[in-house]
């Protein structure tokens, strides 16, 4: 086939790259960039063959060819675990500069054609980073959710190997198996793995592992979903934050956010919306885990002991020890009364005198 390229030493030089990398899928995704109007219409027909040929042949190899997880050589513990995504466990709440962000990443591979026709690649890797319990790994759910796609979590125990070198073999076999199917991979925890180079108290070794997953990270096939995720961003080397295309904060949630998890996750037979607001303002610096904990454990107080649900939060949130303050608490132990609890019992809970009961209680305030 003799077609006529524009920039023939680019386009060559590409394609043996990646065709001596073995990555046959990003040269079928090269081949239909160059299907442009420049080239020759009878060069483009029997192009458009050849990939419908590969497309074909592929399918057929993937479906008749049953996949095999990667696993640690001494152990043969695997290194992943996949997870089928066909519904949440509950709907993630955003905010507004999250969701924004996730939903650009969506429409980008939703739309991956026609960025590909454009001769722009699609957005396929992301870092997501903040305090524990603010919905990372429930972001890379949603996203697989949302595209249809398996999700492969690297299970780090596994991954992480005594032995000197062994490591970054099996963090290959983990890349390298996930860039052989349509899936979204999951590095949870990725400052384990890409710590700091110039970190003194680090092995030479680990070091070496960083340099390896900055260069698999740059070639990785643009058809393939790479998302990364830590607690510890202070941690990672800096090299790696520009290796993705998007890197995304996740925070714990304001007031405004916490009120709207407690109206989502409790009915208004359970709680009124004054204990509500009550909540949202006096939990500051929570994450959704931790408001999720709140709630669950006390629904399960509600079962056990058979009270409503307004003192199963209010002596949840009690026993949490976040109310550090005597006014914090002597609130709490006016609401508990309000709520039906008599106040000695009000006052044990919330671990404050009568006296400081009798005073709170003075002050005037809406009713629960």
């Amino acid at each position: 086939m003799d077609v006529k390229l524009s920039k023939p030493y680019d386009d060559i030089y590409t394609l043996t790259r990646l065709g001596l990398a073995g990555k046959r899928s990003d040269v079928a995704q090269y081949l239909r960039q160059m299907l442009r109007s420049e080239h020759p219409e009878e060069a483009n027909r029997e192009l458009k063959a050849l990939l419908k040929s590969y497309e074909l042949r592929s399918a057929g190899l993937r479906e008749a060819s049953p996949r095999t997880p990667p696993v640690d050589g001494d152990s043969r513990l695997q290194l992943l675990r996949e997870e089928t995504v066909d519904q949440l466990p509950v709907e993630p709440l955003f905010a507004p500069h999250m969701r924004s962000a996730v939903e650009r990443f969506l429409a980008q591979r939703s739309q991956a054609d026609e960025l590909n026709r454009a001769g722009i690649s699609p957005a396929n890797t992301l870092l997501l980073w903040g305090p524990p319990g603010t919905g990372k790994t429930l972001t890379a759910r949603y996203i697989a959710y949302q595209l249809n796609l398996p999700l492969l979590v690297l299970d780090l125990s596994s991954v992480m190997s005594s032995f000197l070198g062994k490591t970054g073999i099996n963090i290959k076999r983990v890349l390298d198996y996930a860039k052989t199917f349509d899936c979204i991979l999951l590095l949870d925890e990725f400052d384990s793995i890409a710590k700091r180079r110039d970190d003194t108290h680090e092995l030479g070794e680990l070091k070496r592992l960083v340099t390896v997953l900055l260069q698999e990270i740059d070639e990785w096939p643009g058809n393939r979903i790479l998302i990364a995720a830590t607690n510890h961003p202070e941690l990672l080397d800096p090299a790696i934050w520009r290796r993705f295309n998007v890197d995304l904060r996740c925070d714990n949630p304001d007031q405004a956010a916490r009120a709207d998890f407690f109206r989502r996750r409790l009915s208004s037979d359970e709680v009124s919306s004054t204990v509500i607001e009550y909540l949202a303002e006096i939990l500051e610096d929570w994450s959704y885990a931790s408001l999720d904990r709140l709630i669950l454990n006390s629904r399960r107080t509600v079962v056990v002991e058979k009270i409503e649900m307004t003192r199963a939060v209010l002596e949840e949130l009690a026993h949490s020890g976040k109310l550090k303050s005597a006014q914090a608490r002597a609130d709490l132990a006016k609401r508990l009364v309000l709520a039906g609890i008599n106040k000695s019992e009000a006052c044990r809970i919330a671990g404050i005198s009568r006296p400081t009961l009798d005073k709170r209680l003075k002050c005037k305030e809406t009713d629960i």
